[in-house]
């Protein structure tokens, strides 16, 4: 009998656990979090602080993001600017609803020009989009447009997605 009631005393903290995860808030951006381009991991969600903003058309709709920022960092072997990632709003992980976020890494871009993706998260308006497609770096690697396709493990979704960014 002890063990039963151990057995029990275990599961059910650990449904409290799990249910306290996957009911919490998301974070917010202070004005000294989006002054530092900070970035809050707390499960499940991704927020991203800063002066970046992104526009999604989807559906004929168009959906503005704001908030987060671009990881432009100085190439180790170059003089020159390195641009690996752009993350703005709030992305948000399965079980949660999706949030109103772009992210666009592995982009290893030092000039202007196509880089090619394979992967990247949208999400908006309950939508959460895996996709891969082009991002378009426009001068000085603060701003640019891209243009993706949604994708799962079995090939492309038919979901087209086309933005723009800017840093800030």
């Amino acid at each position: 009998m002890p063990g039963l009631l151990a057995t029990c005393v275990s599961v059910l903290l650990l449904t409290a656990w799990t249910t306290e995860a996957a009911s919490s808030t998301p974070p917010r951006c202070t004005v000294g979090d989006t002054r530092r381009n900070a970035t809050h991991f707390e499960a499940p969600y991704s927020r991203f602080c800063g002066p970046a903003r992104g526009v999604v058309y989807l559906d004929g709709k168009t959906y503005t993001i704001r908030g987060g920022h671009c990881n432009p960092r100085q190439s180790p072997r170059k003089k020159r600017r390195l641009l690996t990632d752009i993350t703005i709003g709030l992305i948000a992980d399965e079980p949660a609803a999706p949030g109103r976020g772009i992210w666009l890494p592995h982009l290893q871009a030092t000039r202007p020009g196509p880089v090619q993706i394979d992967d990247s998260e949208i999400e908006m308006a309950g939508t959460r989009v895996a996709a891969s497609g082009t991002v378009l770096i426009g001068t000085g690697l603060k701003s640019g447009s891209f243009f993706l396709y949604g994708r799962d493990a079995s090939g492309p979704t038919g979901v087209t997605l086309v933005g723009t960014w800017t840093c800030g």
